[in-house]
Order: structure tokens, then C-alpha cells, then sequence
């Protein structure tokens, strides 16, 4: 639900800038991921592991949006369209690897080998787009970028909260917490996009 008021919030930066039509689908995508995923926990008695593939396969395609839109501002025009490649290479790649694990496994699949291709995806994707290129793109466009990899602070709490199974109360538990945190990014994620709205050399970019 987060995710898609977000969406909706920059709904109209989309048609002066491509970096937000992508922002725009990764937001889109990326609530329809955990939606489709809360199904498939809510009916598992009913589709068993099957009812979590598509909110699988919506979690390796939601990184690709921000991986686009990092390219699409990229200071050297010539080198887009070379770098944008990459987005395309890594997400058939994934899209691959996690169709190889369903079949491979079949009914034996577990919810956390099938969910590792999706987690890599994010981590990959939105670990170089928003902890790496950000920090670059905060000293050459704007300051605003600063928020991008702040996120990733908050990201990585929620990954290692579910690494340490970090439970602190029965009625909280670590995929509350997490969830939580993952929330508190997505705000970031708006402040940068709409301070960075608010200059007009950087909608002047692409």
C-alpha cells in the first residue's frame, strides 16, 4: 500500500523526466511483490509453494526499474545506451535461475531456496544503484542522491534482522520489523526523488 501512494505521489513528475517513469514502475511493481506475496502466504494450505512465484519473479523485475533509471542520468550521454545492457543481462539471467530452481526442485522446493534467486536480485541491483552509483551521482548532479544510499542503511537492518532471526516480541516479530524498515525506505526513496524534483538542472539531464 506504501509503495503504490508513492506511486501515485509522483504520478505527475513522470511525464517531465524518464528517471521518474521508472522510479514510477519500480514503485508499481514493487507493491504488487509484497501483495502478491502476502496471498501467497495467506492461501499456502491451498497453492502450496506455487502460490509464491509470482511475487518471486516480481521481486527479481522491481530492481530492474531503478538499475534503468540510474543509466538514464548517467553524466556521460554516449555510455547509456552501452551501460544499459547490463539491466537487461542481469534480469534474463535471474529470470533463468529462477525458473531452473522451480523445476529443479519441483514440490521439494522450500520457500528459502526459492526466494534466494529474488533476494540476490535486490541486493545486487538496488545494493550498486542506491549504496555505490548514489554517493558518485551526490557529488556530480545533487545532494539529494545522499538519501539513495541512506536507504540501503535501512535496508541492509532488514536484512540482518532476518539473518539473526531477531525476534522481539511475539506479537512484533523480525518480518515485522524488517517490513518496517523496508517501509522507512521507501519514504527515503520519495525525499530524494522529490527534492530532486525541485531542481531544474537535473530535470534538465535527460
Amino acid at each position: 500500500i506504501t509503495a503504490i501512494f508513492f506511486a501515485w505521489k509522483i504520478r505527475n513528475f513522470v511525464s517531465n523526466h524518464s528517471f521518474y517513469k521508472y522510479w514510477f514502475l519500480f514503485y508499481i511493481i514493487f507493491g504488487l511483490t509484497f501483495f502478491s506475496g502476502s496471498f501467497g502466504h495467506l492461501l499456502y494450505n491451498y497453492t502450496g509453494i506455487s502460490g509464491k512465484y509470482v511475487s518471486w519473479y516480481l521481486g527479481i523485475i522491481f530492481p530492474y526499474f531503478v538499475e534503468v533509471a540510474s543509466i538514464k542520468i548517467h553524466p556521460n550521454v554516449d555510455k547509456r545506451k552501452t551501460l544499459m545492457k547490463f539491466p537487461i543481462i542481469k534480469l534474463v539471467l535471474f529470470i533463468f535461475l529462477q525458473t531452473a530452481i522451480i523445476l529443479h526442485y519441483g514440490e521439494n522446493l522450500t520457500s528459502e531456496k526459492g526466494v534466494l534467486i529474488s533476494s540476490l536480485s535486490s541486493v545486487v541491483g538496488m545494493g550498486i544503484c542506491l549504496g555505490l552509483i548514489s554517493p558518485f551521482y551526490q557529488r556530480r548532479i545533487d545532494q539529494n542522491f545522499k538519501f539513495f544510499w541512506i536507504s540501503t542503511l535501512f535496508q541492509v537492518g532488514a536484512g540482518i534482522i532476518q539473518i539473526i532471526k531477531l525476534n522481539i516480541h511475539p506479537y512484533f516479530d523480525r518480518n515485522d520489523l524488517s517490513h518496517l524498515l523496508i517501509v522507512f525506505s521507501l519514504i527515503i526513496y520519495f525525499k530524494a526523488l522529490k527534492g530532486l524534483y525541485n531542481n531544474d538542472k537535473f530535470i534538465a539531464i535527460a
